[in-house]
């Protein structure tokens, strides 16, 4: 032993995090359905490339649930003998008793008791495959160090990892960890994940919307996905899929609000306890040891409760007593978090986002909705705008091969508009306009048309209430059919 703790110690330790190993009876079912980052992990867990699976994203969004399934999925569905499966949580109290410095040092002796019960003499020896599920790393300090030198030292030991932290933290933890971890992120339920869970969504429809994705992320081709979803949606109810967007939005996409049922105000405060006061307090102001806490939990209130408008650097500064210097600071901190998705203005220019010309909205209609108190609904007529244009983003920030999502704005006063939103992926871009009203009028579609025109593209989206329009390269999809893209 390392530390000056006795074997016991470290075998209740063993205990309360993974009682199977002592009695497999002990394992306890998880949820039965698998969200679709469960199998990129499970994938890579059982690749040949020997290296750590890291799951990162915001806090409460169902990482531990998923460990949790690829625990019980090796010993009851792939018959891994039970002991040589590990879960432990680095914020257990036991843990988090000890002296951060010597926190690292009591995880390492935990995992040597561990290695013991396995007939090894320490960790670094453990023969045959054996896997270990780390949750909550973040608590540990050093952690990264700890993962890269077991990683190293043990192929035959598989290991999935994962914390609630600002993502600047894992960044610099990858550093460490170059060519020895693979990251797989999470973000909050996708309506498509939602309707999947509640059996709203039958799988052949689902693995056609899964290829249209991966089809319109390779090529961001706006005919080619208006006919892929059209065609994978066509035996769906247009009317009763925005029923379900309501339901969507008054449900949210954070899995524990889901058992609070009709208590609005209490997944309000829920919400506002957990992710604006505990990511300000923890994951920013310990980890990053930001001053005042109390000016970061104001900007993220008054983001969330503004989706979709535009950034004015000195107002905001102004409106929250601070200093434009201080708030850019802010604001890139906050952009680490992953409850927000940054749309910045767009630009020929391969410049760094600045943080200044951007639109800001929430990953999740629920933020909105506990800063304001006001339910999100598309029936709204002054909000509704705003909202479907929220929704629309949360589906594009899921892509995976996007280098920029941007919107345009128009400086000449003969043709003023705006674009809502600008893809680009290597080679390809798409323009998108979001419209949610029950008529479209031409000066509607200008400015799509002419950015269209001028840049020589394919095609371009319209986003709407309902209806598969095709109007020249202009390609229209409900917002319901959208949202079930990703």
């Amino acid at each position: 032993m390392i530390s000056d703790k006795n074997e016991t110690f470290f075998q209740a330790i063993l205990r309360s995090n993974a009682p199977w190993i002592e009695d497999p009876a002990f394992l306890v079912k998880p949820q039965d359905y698998r969200r679709e980052a469960y199998f990129k992990v499970e994938q890579e867990l059982h690749a040949k490339h020997g290296m750590a699976v890291l799951i990162k994203g915001p806090r409460r969004v169902g990482k531990t649930e998923i460990q949790k399934q690829l625990i019980w999925d090796l010993i009851r569905v792939r018959n891994v003998e039970a002991k040589r499966v590990l879960y432990l949580s680095f914020d257990d109290v036991q843990i988090l008793s000890e002296r951060q410095s010597d926190r690292a040092l009591l995880v390492q002796d935990t995992l040597d008791t561990w290695a013991h019960l396995l007939g090894a003499e320490s960790f670094d020896r453990i023969q045959g495959p054996a896997y270990c599920f780390f949750d909550e790393v973040q608590a540990v300090d050093d952690w990264a160090h700890l993962i890269k030198n077991r990683v190293e030292r043990n192929k035959n030991v598989r290991i999935v990892l994962s914390g609630s932290a600002a993502h600047s933290i894992f960044d610099k933890a990858l550093r460490t960890l170059m060519g020895r971890v693979i990251d797989v992120r999470l973000t909050t339920f996708s309506f498509r994940e939602f309707l999947e869970r509640r059996g709203s969504l039958d799988e052949e429809t689902s693995a056609a919307l899964r290829e249209a994705q991966g089809a319109f992320e390779r090529t961001l081709d706006a005919a080619s996905l208006h006919a892929a979803l059209s065609a994978a949606t066509a035996k769906l109810d247009g009317l009763a899929y925005r029923g379900h967007i309501t339901e969507f939005l008054n449900t949210g996409g954070f899995p524990q609000l889901w058992q609070m049922g009709e208590k609005i105000i209490e997944r309000a405060q829920f919400v506002d306890e957990n992710y604006v006061k505990k990511v300000t307090l923890e994951d920013l102001m310990l980890l990053q040891q930001i001053k005042k806490p109390e000016m970061y939990q104001r900007l993220m209130r008054y983001l969330f409760a503004r989706p979709g408008a535009e950034f004015a650097q000195n107002k905001v500064a102004t409106t929250l007593g601070t200093t434009s210097v201080t708030l850019a600071e802010a604001m890139r901190l906050l952009g680490q978090t992953d409850l927000f998705i940054f749309v910045e203005r767009f630009s020929q220019k391969a410049a760094p986002l600045k943080l200044r010309d951007i639109k800001v909205y929430p990953i999740d209609m629920m933020l909105t909705f506990a800063m304001t108190k006001i339910a999100p609904s598309l029936d709204a007529p002054t909000e509704k705008g705003a909202i479907a244009k929220s929704l629309a983003a949360q589906v594009m920030a899921r892509f995976q091969t996007l280098s920029a999502i941007a919107f345009m704005k128009s400086e000449n006063v003969q043709h003023p508009g705006e674009i809502d939103f600008y893809l680009r992926a290597d080679l390809h871009d798409c323009p998108i306009e979001v419209k949610y009203q029950p008529e479209i009028r031409a000066e509607d579609t200008a400015m799509l048309r002419r950015i269209i025109a001028e840049k020589r593209l394919p095609g371009g989206i319209l986003i709407g209430v309902d209806g598969w329009n095709v109007n020249g390269a202009v390609y229209s999809i409900p917002l319901w059919a959208w949202m079930l893209l990703a």
